[in-house]
């Protein structure tokens, strides 16, 4: 009980300090090689805190891991992020999204 309340805690920072930095920071390079570290100890961190169903959360966490790092994009020009796999401009600055 006192591991998972330190887990959960841990996650719960990990994701405001995630927030703060992603959010504020408009390098896209940057944030192009820290977001996948950073969603693979999210999920492993999801996968910690599940202990007994670790063998059925691991799957699921894995597989949102996979979509959320390929379908998230950032805008080389202002570093915006896009969510949307299917974008292909901007939403903030109206740039060419790069695959």
């Amino acid at each position: 009980m006192p591991t998972t309340i330190i887990l959960l805690f841990t996650l719960v920072l990990l994701q405001l300090a995630g927030y703060l930095v992603f959010s504020r920071n408009s390098d896209a390079r940057f944030k192009r090689r820290y977001f996948p570290p950073f969603v693979t100890l999210s999920g492993l961190l999801v996968v910690l805190i599940a202990r007994d169903g670790w063998w059925l959360a691991a799957p699921l966490v894995l597989l949102v891991i996979y979509r959320q790092i390929k379908s998230t994009q950032f805008c080389d020009f202002c570093g915006a992020t896009s969510w949307m796999p299917q974008a292909r401009f901007c939403a903030t600055c109206g740039a060419r999204l790069t695959d």
